[in-house]
């Protein structure tokens, strides 16, 4: 049986917006206002089915290892962390050439949306260090046209629907032979009919797609239809796959929708478990708990002064609710766990208790420094507590109950309306990688992953400890036989012994097989490297290539090399 899961995507994929290619002759032109000195610079070539590409942009992002940096910082959604400062377009040769680049570590893609690189990734990025005075020439990307996939839509009585959503899923064959689906980045994989019902997905990498329409994730329309995988199939295990070929556009991929899906409402009360009064202006969220057909299992509202609240949207099935105040609001509240049933129509009398919920509060500390700058920053980060609840053998279960709050200035905080069961403490310090929250205790001694709070516990002798990092791990890969790296994307990561907090320090290896980890809390490490590495289908999986431990001093520089076997067995990610 055909899987549909979410697969690991291994490259770093920084989205940009490319204009429609021109015939036009443009020379490049360096559009960026970092006024640091520079004295590198890359150039290369865009090919086009092996012809010269003229305007097509070229950006290259920063890597920073300076996290205190006052310039834009971003991350992507696998993490990786990136500043964009330079662009630049082909001429009407494909030529480019950036100048005037301070030394540092970069990701340079090109492309635009209808072209991509050969395989199955929309991008081909390329990871360099540039060192002090160095100019890397033939940087060079080949592009081939994207395939396109086009249809129409209509409803039951044959009439375009119109401002619907398609979407596409690239379908590959993992290493153990299974398929499995991957979405393609951001919105690439999804377009809106037009007026005649029409939509057209273009630049899709070759490959073999499963195309999907109608659900509740299309935002953009009030038609809601039951979802429908081509031609007429109600899962994804009995869809008609669609094989498409680079610059191939396959054309009559056509869907009928089926009557409207209708949806109901729930009408409720939200009161005071202990004395029945009405809970005012408070978060009310429902969610199906069963596993199956999930669509659509989802709805949420506000209770008005006496209490009173209606959910809309709702598909058939059973649902638990959540309540909660609103972001980064507090709440004495949590709901007692309780159950309501959607069949086919609309429910009212649906009454939530409201429980006073316990507190979590205490100090967060800084370990070896009292820099005022630095507890400062303490200030600016927020906390949140994440409760898994204890349920009976016999009790459908419940959402997870979520709160956040802030650290004050003197380093104190506190949570209220936390509900009874396994809570677990994050802190978001934002981009800020100076501060690194590795510990927690109650009472004195090391928290593990999570506490238990009874019901209505008061829980005040907690201390989350932060400490200023200042080693730096800096190294290299070296492929066993081989006098350099093999190609390919790489990334190390590195873990503290003895963090229960689960935070792992990471950066990207650039092409030279360079890797360099900085604002590390002193103590061992744990280092693991993984790599991608091509599959005869064209796709990329991620493998873990080699462990290694090594210890940190306190603003200490250790230099290592990581040796490793490239074709080592595949293994998971974990």
């Amino acid at each position: 049986m055909r899987q549909v899961s979410f697969a690991a995507s291994l490259v770093f994929l920084f989205l940009i917006a490319c204009p429609n290619l021109s015939q036009a002759q443009i020379r490049p032109t360096e559009l960026t206002r970092d006024t640091r000195p520079r004295n590198c610079s890359i150039s290369g070539r865009v090919t086009i089915n092996g012809q010269p590409a003229a305007n097509i942009q070229v950006d290259i992002n920063e890597i920073p290892t300076d996290f205190n940096s006052p310039q834009p910082i971003r991350q992507t959604a696998d993490g990786a962390i990136t500043r964009s400062a330079f662009k630049v377009r082909t001429d009407g040769e494909g030529q480019y050439q950036i100048a005037s680049l301070p030394p540092g570590r970069f990701v340079v893609t090109a492309g635009s949306k209808a072209f991509v690189p050969p395989g199955q990734q929309h991008y081909d990025p390329k990871l360099i260090t540039l060192d002090s005075g160095e100019s890397r020439d033939n940087l060079d990307f080949a592009l081939v046209r994207g395939g396109v996939i086009t249809g129409q839509i209509t409803d039951a009585e044959g009439r375009p629907i119109i401002a619907h959503q398609v979407r596409v899923t690239l379908i590959v064959t993992g290493p153990d032979g299974q398929q499995q689906s991957r979405n393609l980045p951001g919105n690439w994989g999804e377009q809106m009919t037009d007026d005649r019902g029409v939509y057209r997905i273009y630049g899709l990498p070759a490959g073999t797609y499963l195309l999907g329409a109608g659900g509740d994730d299309n935002f953009f329309s009030s038609a809601k239809y039951p979802p429908i995988f081509y031609p007429d199939a109600t899962t994804a295990e009995q869809a008609k796959l669609i094989p498409v070929k680079a610059g191939e556009e396959v054309t009559g991929i056509n869907f009928r929708l089926d009557a409207k899906r209708k949806t109901y409402e729930a009408i409720g009360r939200v009161i005071e478990a202990d004395t029945g009064k009405p809970v005012a202006n408070i978060r009310v969220s429902c969610r199906k708990t069963s596993e199956e057909d999930n669509e659509g299992g989802y709805g949420e509202g506000q209770s008005d002064r006496q209490g009173n609240f209606r959910l809309a949207g709702l598909k058939q099935g059973q649902y638990a609710c959540n309540l909660y105040a609103g972001w980064m609001e507090s709440s004495d509240f949590y709901a007692e766990p309780m159950n309501f049933q959607v069949l086919d129509e609309d429910v009212s009398g649906v009454e939530i208790k409201a429980l006073r919920g316990g507190t979590v509060s205490g100090v967060a500390v800084i370990e070896g420094s009292n820099d005022a700058a630095i507890k400062a920053k303490l200030a600016r980060m927020m906390i949140f507590a994440h409760t898994e609840p204890e349920e009976p053998q016999d009790r459908q279960p419940q959402p997870s109950s979520h709160h956040q709050t802030t650290i004050k200035p003197d380093g104190t905080f506190l949570l209220t309306g936390v509900a009874p069961g396994n809570v677990r403490l994050h802190v978001n310090n934002g981009e800020d990688r100076t501060l690194s929250f590795i510990r927690m205790e109650r009472g004195g001694a090391p928290v593990e992953e999570s506490f238990k709070l009874s019901k209505g516990e008061k829980v005040n002798d907690l201390r989350l400890v932060f400490t200023v990092g200042t080693g730096v791990i800096r190294g290299q890969i070296q492929a066993t036989g081989q006098p350099q790296a093999v190609a390919g994307t790489y990334r190390i990561q590195a873990r503290l012994q003895g963090n229960t907090t689960g935070t792992w320090f990471h950066n990207v290896v650039d092409d030279k097989g360079r890797f360099e980890l900085t604002s590390l809390p002193a103590g061992e490490y744990e280092l693991q490297l993984f790599g991608s590495s091509q599959m005869p289908n064209g796709d990329r999986q991620m493998r873990l290539l080699a462990k290694q431990k090594v210890f940190v001093s306190p603003g200490s520089t250790v230099t290592m090399t990581i040796p490793y076997d490239p074709n080592r067995p595949f293994q998971e990610e974990r």
